[in-house]
């Protein structure tokens, strides 16, 4: 078998001159993502004619599919309608298929010497276009699917009908999964449906589509299997708590009550902040302190009684050029607080102009700062802003301030400050079989018993996350006849829902009650499977923010660490019940020491504990995918160190991108082991779609010398 060989043109090159030029004239160079091996024959262009078939082994859908992929792109470009036959060797042909199973293809691909190679996981092809022939071969279904995407994108309007450049193009993807994680962008006017959205990621040649939600249109996984995606179901395992609201990880309540004509009241609030409303003359509890130096006179913090929330005065902050550094402060005392306590902070706020913001800070008895929280005030008219802070065993002090930074001019003005212990307010009370309120003596040597004791009744509101004070409240009444001293003092432990998280985002599930893994097998993952059977499944779990500090969590004892493997390898194993072989996709920042992972008190503004959670990947269960995202443009100690971190441990894993064209590529090069990366959407932003397409199916090269690893949190 005689083979010719021609010189291999790299399309991304194109170095020769008047080959990059008659690549050009031929719209070869213009296909997303660039072909590996391009030959450019000459500058004439094959003429497909009506009299032209498809053929195909009509037996082999995958295939039948692939030639009516390119069948509607003929007739897109030409209204010529080619008809679809069995494989022959008569007359002018479109061949399409796999020689390496298909013996007639075999012998026709060797005479032209144009067998696709084995690389590209199933997925590479070649074509190769002669006067009476164009060729469309693939090293496995995906891979001559592939090759008809190319081919439709080659196709020009000609006299005949259409025409096709005289090339040979050799190609396959560097990464096996190339995945879009995202909407369509419907609503933004984007893409008007999800299909038009799967089209243009098929002309991309992605090949998995992860929605943010589980939900898609009836009949979408059909049309993207077909375009052999790999199908991928979105099973968040933090969402369980949108079905069923008593899986929310609480907060542990240790709080003390008395009873008041045998109805319990709270005892005397342990935090009271002096001049809330800043009515008292003389400031007393608050004080105004300087800024940057650079930004001084540019600002003015005072006391004004021409605009308040309520009384006859409000703190106000008045910014009369644009601030880079810090405007001054205005600064309250300095309160001491009770260990393992929940606060609820509010303040009243109006801003003209840019956002400004209110800070909490929490330090420890050495006067250290623990973690702070802050509170944005936007733009409009007075608005209450409500935030939690607990103690936990950490925290000695607390103290309020409020500036701005890299904002102006504007006028902030700031009113009417609150703080309430939440522990004593049976608030937001959670009961399920896994968590319980509990009524004892103070020194808790004797646990009373509901019913015979006391008596539990609820003011029949909905749990209210946000402010617990105005939603879902337990009241207990004494039995006179049981073992509750009249006016005695009580100790009470519960758990309660309180909102953490900023505006917009919800609280997570607990970890160590079973009703939340009863939720998610019924609530989440049976509907999925029973629509399709995924080989695949996204789990989320990303910067999960204030877990294991419940009373559940208490009682289970767990690390961090611990609790959260445990949660994964929980949820893993629910979704094996359905598919043994499931793969399960996750965000890896709770996992990656070189990103959340690695910080001993990311949970502490959360209500949570102290203690790393990266541990966690060493108790994963093998079929976990960590997908380990980083959107900066700096900072690559995350994106570099991953690989390594995790094929120590045995897994695989896949990358995560964003938008920028330097994050793509470095995204982009040559990692060991990545099954695959993943171009997200965030905030409607899908610039750079055909970066990324070009960058997952030809992986940027390592340089020669790789900078070297950075130490976790680099």
């Amino acid at each position: 078998m005689k083979r010719i060989f021609v010189p291999v043109i790299c399309s991304a090159l194109l170095a020769c001159t008047s080959m990059r030029a008659a690549a050009q004239a031929q719209g070869v160079d213009s296909v997303i993502p660039s072909p590996k091996k391009i030959v450019v024959h000459s500058s004439t262009a094959v003429e497909i004619g009506s009299g032209w078939k498809i053929a195909v082994d009509m037996t082999n859908q995958d295939d039948l599919f692939s030639a009516n992929y390119l069948q509607q792109a003929v007739k897109k470009v030409s209204e010529v309608t080619l008809p679809v036959t069995g494989l022959d060797g008569s007359g002018e042909r479109i061949l399409m298929g796999n020689p390496y199973t298909d013996g007639f293809l075999r012998v026709l691909a060797e005479n032209h010497g144009i067998m696709p190679g084995s690389e590209g996981f199933g997925q590479g092809y070649t074509i190769r276009a002669t006067p009476d022939r164009l060729f469309v071969l693939g090293n496995g279904s995906a891979g001559t699917f592939y090759g008809a995407v190319t081919a439709s994108a080659l196709l020009r309007k000609s006299e005949s009908g259409v025409s096709f450049p005289d090339v040979t193009v050799a190609d396959w993807p560097d990464v096996e999964i190339r995945a879009f994680y995202g909407e369509c962008l419907a609503d933004s006017g984007y893409y008007s449906d999800e299909k038009q959205w799967a089209d243009l990621l098929t002309r991309y040649k992605f090949n998995m589509w992860i929605p943010p939600r589980a939900r898609r249109k009836k009949g979408l996984d059909g049309y993207l299997q077909r375009r052999h995606f790999v199908l991928v179901a979105n099973t968040n395992l933090l969402a369980t708590t949108f079905h069923n609201r008593d899986c929310i990880e609480g907060v542990f309540a240790h709080g003390r009550l008395r009873f008041v004509d045998d109805v319990a009241v709270p005892l005397e609030e342990s935090l009271v902040l002096a001049n809330p409303g800043f009515e008292v003359e003389g400031l007393p509890g608050w004080r105004f302190t300087p800024g940057h130096l650079q930004e001084q006179g540019k600002y003015k913090w005072d006391i004004t009684d021409l605009d308040s929330h309520s009384g006859g005065h409000a703190a106000r902050l008045q910014v009369i050029a644009p601030i880079v550094h810090s405007s001054g402060y205005l600064m309250s005392d300095r309160y001491d607080v009770p260990a393992d306590r929940t606060f609820f902070f509010s303040f009243w706020g109006k801003i003209s102009g840019d956002s400004g913001q209110v800070t909490l800070v929490a330090r420890n008895a050495s006067k250290d700062v623990v973690f702070t929280v802050s509170r944005s005030v936007e733009a409009g008219e007075w608005t209450e802003y409500q935030f939690p802070c607990s103690t936990t065993d950490l925290v000695s002090t607390v103290e309020l301030y409020s500036r701005v930074m890299d904002a102006g001019p504007l006028t902030l003005w700031l009113d009417d400050f609150n703080v309430v212990e939440l522990d004593n307010k049976l608030a937001g009370v959670l009961r399920t079989s896994d968590t319980k309120l509990e009524v004892w003596n103070t020194d808790k040597s004797v646990k009373y018993q509901e019913g015979p004791d006391y008596l539990v009744a609820s003011n029949g509101k909905a749990l209210n996350f946000v402010s617990p004070l105005e939603g879902k409240r337990l009241s207990l009444r004494r039995v006179p006849s049981g073992n509750i001293p009249t006016a005695g003092e009580i100790a009470v432990t519960y758990d309660f829902a309180v909102n953490f998280q900023p505006p917009g985002r919800y609280e997570y599930c607990s970890f160590a009650d079973p009703a939340t893994y009863d939720t998610f097998r019924t609530a989440l993952v049976k509907p999925a499977f029973g629509r399709f059977d995924y080989k695949y499944v996204f789990l989320g779990m990303d910067e999960i923010r204030g877990f294991n500090r419940d009373g559940r969590a208490e009682k289970a004892g767990r690390a961090n660490c611990e609790a959260l493997a445990e949660g994964i390898n929980r949820a893993v194993a629910i979704l094996k019940g359905f598919n043994p072989d499931v793969k399960v996709m996750m965000w890896d920042d709770m996992l990656n020491p070189w990103h959340n992972g690695d910080d001993e008190n990311y949970q502490l503004p959360y209500g949570g504990k102290p203690g790393r959670t990266s541990d966690a990947a060493r108790l994963l269960d093998k079929s976990v995918i960590p997908v380990t995202w980083w959107y900066s443009e700096d900072c690559l100690g995350t994106i570099r160190n991953a690989g390594p971190f995790y094929r120590n441990l045995g897994l695989r894993y896949m990358g995560g991108a964003f938008a920028g064209e330097s994050n793509l590529t470095e995204w982009s090069r040559d990692y060991e082991g990545s099954l695959g990366l993943i171009k997200t959407e965030w905030g409607d932003d899908v610039s750079n779609m055909n970066v990324a397409a070009e960058c997952f199916w030809n992986k940027v090269r390592a340089p020669a010398t790789e900078p070297g690893a950075e130490s976790p949190g680099g």
